[in-house]
């Protein structure tokens, strides 16, 4: 086992790696458990060849092109500077309308314009939402829900006086209601709760720095300690393991 200052010296290097996207597949060592639905076989359900789409928060469209969608009739939204300037890169040459644009924000875009607005952990304004759909459009959103990653939250957030607060209120049920009192529909809903596990000290960090939104000032001079201390269970246990909050509405615009 390695002592506190030694894994500081091996992580330096881990905290220089640059990201971008909202790709985790290159993680060797993190298993997670299956979801109970299929986001992909959801969104192709609902999404036809003449639709105009919309990718609200698309990263760096690494799961937008796998639906394999007319480029000129989709649309995608990145709030992120990084990843934005990587839509710039990838998509944008094959014909798909970038914008730069936070997904909480007013939406760019005319009034009915899109037959579909999809949306995967990323923030969202229903009443634009709304607005933007056409009538009967769908709306098609998986989130992270309250109580994701609280194990994981609750070691590297400790001592932590200023990390923001948690809206218990953000869950499956309290959300679909929310957008059916808006004028919606919901068409379905499901929540889960999978186990996420971690064999790697350095994958772990990775990952903490790609979600770094969940922690107070994600930095290894800040968090060394707390790194340590899962870095003591990985290697007494063998893997840490947290539970993550994920839920899925669909709903149609009446």
């Amino acid at each position: 086992m390695l002592s506190k200052d030694e894994l500081y010296e091996k992580l330096t290097e881990t905290f220089k790696i640059p990201l971008s996207g909202w790709d985790f597949s290159s993680f060797k060592s993190i298993k997670e458990s299956e979801l109970p639905w299929s986001y992909y076989k959801i969104v192709k359900k609902y999404l036809k060849k003449t639709s105009r789409l919309l990718d609200i928060g698309t990263g760096g469209g690494e799961f937008l092109l796998t639906l394999n969608h007319p480029y000129e009739k989709t649309y995608v939204t990145e709030g992120y500077d990084i990843n934005y300037d990587l839509c710039l890169k990838k998509l944008a040459p094959l014909g798909v309308n970038v914008y730069n644009v936070d997904g909480s924000s007013i939406m760019p875009f005319e009034t009915s314009f899109f037959n579909i607005v999809i949306n995967r952990h990323e923030s969202y304004n229903i009443f634009d939402i709304k607005r933007i759909l056409k009538k009967r459009g769908i709306f098609i959103t998986q989130q992270v829900g309250y109580k994701n990653d609280q194990s994981l939250r609750s070691i590297i957030n400790q001592n932590d006086e200023n990390i923001k607060g948690i809206d218990e209120n953000f869950n499956c049920v309290s959300e679909a209601n929310f957008i059916w009192k808006t004028g919606f529909r919901i068409l379905k809903e499901e929540e889960y709760f999978p186990k996420l596990r971690f064999y790697d000290i350095f994958e772990l960090v990775l990952f903490c720095r790609m979600i770094s939104f969940e922690f107070d000032d994600f930095t290894l001079d800040k968090k060394i300690d707390q790194i340590y201390q899962i870095y003591q269970i990985i290697e007494e246990k063998g893997y840490f393991e947290t539970v993550e909050h994920r839920f899925l509405i669909v709903a149609r615009k009446v």
